[in-house]
């Protein structure tokens, strides 16, 4: 399985970033090249703790409940095809695009960040996942980067 974690996979990431044009027009979905490449790295950066997030209000979304459990949660980031049109929380759509170029300059840093940082106990809860592992939160920021990548096919 691909991971942040795994030597080559950050620069993988890179290159495929470079190949990505500011009109490309996406297969799925209403963001712009630029919009995603900030999302995906709005993502990392809440991994990080660099961005605040909360969990979301069981109240007001109590089908996200049994995200967090064991089965479901595996099944979702390790195994399951990723669904298509679901809206993120708004945190991870914070920074505005800027040029391209240094965009994926800021994607590179942001996922290398990640690789380096030593495993931890506590890491920032998901919204829908609840608690993660340092190992959930290495296969789901790979798997959340290739979604979206392919969104654009790079």
């Amino acid at each position: 399985m691909k991971r942040i974690k795994k030597e080559g996979t950050v620069e993988e990431l890179v290159r495929r970033a470079r190949k990505l044009s500011p009109d490309a027009r996406p297969r799925w979905g209403r963001l712009s090249a630029r919009q995603m490449l900030c999302h995906v790295t709005d993502v990392a950066r809440l991994v990080l703790g660099e961005i605040p997030t909360r969990p979301r209000d069981p109240a007001r979304a109590p089908r996200a409940k049994p995200l967090s459990h064991f089965p479901m949660k595996q099944l979702i980031l390790y195994f399951l095809p990723w669904p298509h049109g679901v809206r993120g929380p708004r945190e991870a759509f914070t920074t505005p695009p800027g040029a391209l170029d240094e965009d994926v300059k800021t994607l590179g840093a942001v996922l290398s960040r990640f690789k380096e940082c030593e495993p931890k106990d506590v890491w920032p809860p998901h919204p829908l996942f609840g608690r993660m592992s340092t190992a959930d939160w290495d296969r789901l920021l790979y798997r959340h980067t290739n979604h979206h990548f392919r969104q654009f096919g790079i």
